[in-house]
């Protein structure tokens, strides 16, 4: 029966739309700070009404990929991937096993920072480390660990890594540490 019938396609126009001005984008290799095609010429091109088109922009903005500029319409921006992650990381609107691979991929990060770490730590980071090491709590409550700790130590890998984007995750990860940490007492 398979071969009989197509799968349906279940996209709404807006989704095609959509799908369709981010291949132009990269058809067209626009840049940041390039200009994209008006919505009227967009509508015409596309054979679709200027509703549509205004709708799949807005996306479009709402994930960072474009921008309005005055005298200049839409243009090409460097969306801020993080931002537009946090808006979804709420804690408490996520499963256990969501945080849970949260979790798992802070691990493989801070694992794969080693070289990052390695070549860029100085002799006061180490005794930044060893007195963040020394001050951990003896004992975490039962706990497997202490939020304030854990953010105090790994950020301040974070902060040797001298990469940006580590940092900007780590931040993004800190409400799920206190909630994790109170949620599960671990």
């Amino acid at each position: 029966m398979k071969n009989v019938f197509e799968a349906i396609d279940t996209q709404s126009l807006v989704d095609k739309v959509e799908s369709k001005l981010i291949e132009l984008l990269h058809q067209r290799k626009l840049k940041v700070g390039d200009s994209i095609p008006k919505e009227l010429e967009l509508a015409t091109a596309l054979g679709v009404s200027r509703t549509v088109i205004r709708e799949a922009l807005m996306r479009l903005r709402m994930m960072g990929l474009i921008d309005t500029r005055k005298k200049r319409g839409a243009v090409i921006t460097s969306p801020d991937i993080f931002g537009n992650l946090a808006k979804s990381l709420n804690p408490y609107i996520l499963d256990e096993d969501t945080l849970k691979e949260i979790f798992e991929i802070r691990l493989v990060l801070e694992i794969g920072m080693a070289d990052l770490l390695y070549r860029n730590i100085t002799d006061k980071d180490i005794k930044d480390l060893r007195e963040i090491v020394k001050n951990e709590p003896t004992s975490t409550r039962n706990h497997m660990f202490e939020a304030a700790y854990e953010t105090a130590f790994h950020g301040k890998l974070y902060q040797i890594s001298h990469n940006e984007t580590l940092m900007k995750f780590q931040k993004l990860l800190l409400p799920i540490f206190g909630y994790v940490e109170k949620k599960f007492h671990l």
